[in-house]
């Protein structure tokens, strides 16, 4: 393939937008130390995929992988490590509203969460203790 054919085909397919920036103490969220973005977008579109890192100036961290549905714009599916130190796979209907989560929390626990259209968790493995 040569060059010429790669760039005609890679325009087609998506526009790669790179992102990365130090943001200062008194600066949009004085928490937020460095962050960077790796953005894919369709075809004379918007993003359909994010790849991100936030850190913050007191050692939060947070960075994961997100899909969009285009063009209604909503998060579909985000894997990521949240500030608590816990990993998840958080999978949304097309409203955007989380359905299904599976973490592991910041102590090693898996769970594995069902929820309904109003984000109340309706099953939940382990099963959640009653109160």
């Amino acid at each position: 393939m040569n060059d010429n054919v790669f760039v005609t085909t890679f325009v087609f397919v998506g526009i790669v937008m790179l992102f990365y920036g130090f943001l200062k103490k008194k600066q949009i969220n004085p928490k937020i130390n460095s962050m960077a973005s790796l953005t894919f977008d369709g075809y004379k579109g918007d993003q359909v995929t994010q790849m991100y890192f936030h850190e913050s100036t007191i050692g939060d961290r947070m960075y994961g992988y997100v899909l969009y549905d285009r063009p209604n714009g909503v998060t579909r599916a985000r894997m990521d490590r949240s500030q608590d130190g816990s990993v998840g796979v958080k999978l949304s209907d097309s409203k955007g509203q989380e359905r299904i989560r599976l973490v592991i929390d910041a102590n090693d626990v898996p769970i594995l969460e069902f929820l309904n259209e109003k984000g109340k968790v309706v099953y939940s493995l382990p099963p959640k203790q009653q109160d």
